[in-house]
């Protein structure tokens, strides 16, 4: 698949309640705009790799992670929201548990630094 040409993710895994891992290394996305309820309603999702996707066009984030609740690593290594309009909600019935790790460079997300559950670790990527 040619994920350069890809602007739409909206909803791309919704409601998958069985899905344990998403790792999308081989994923490219320059231009992609639209990530609301990407992975809303992923009930079993423990784990999300998205190191290549680039989200610095993105506008919309709605509900991304919404009712991920046992949700423990994601590794967001281009997330970059100066680009981001809406994000509401984006994080509402996220997991709770201590220890959840999100490598991210926090200086490229400022919009959305505060809704980020406090239960989150932010690392570095590498």
């Amino acid at each position: 698949m040619q994920s350069e040409f890809l602007q739409h993710l909206e909803k791309a895994f919704k409601g998958c309640k069985s899905l344990k891992s998403v790792d999308l290394s081989h994923f490219e996305t320059p231009i992609v705009r639209e990530m609301q309820e990407m992975f809303s309603g992923c009930e079993s999702l423990e784990t999300v790799i998205l190191p290549k996707v680039d989200t610095k066009m993105v506008v919309d984030m709605t509900e991304m992670f919404k009712n991920n609740n046992k949700l423990t690593r994601l590794e967001l290594n281009l997330f970059d929201t100066s680009s981001l309009e809406r994000f509401d909600n984006m994080f509402e019935n996220f997991n709770t548990a201590e220890g959840v790790k999100m490598i991210v460079d926090a200086d490229k997300i400022s919009k959305i630094k505060d809704k980020i559950p406090s239960n989150v670790v932010l690392e570095k990527p590498q």
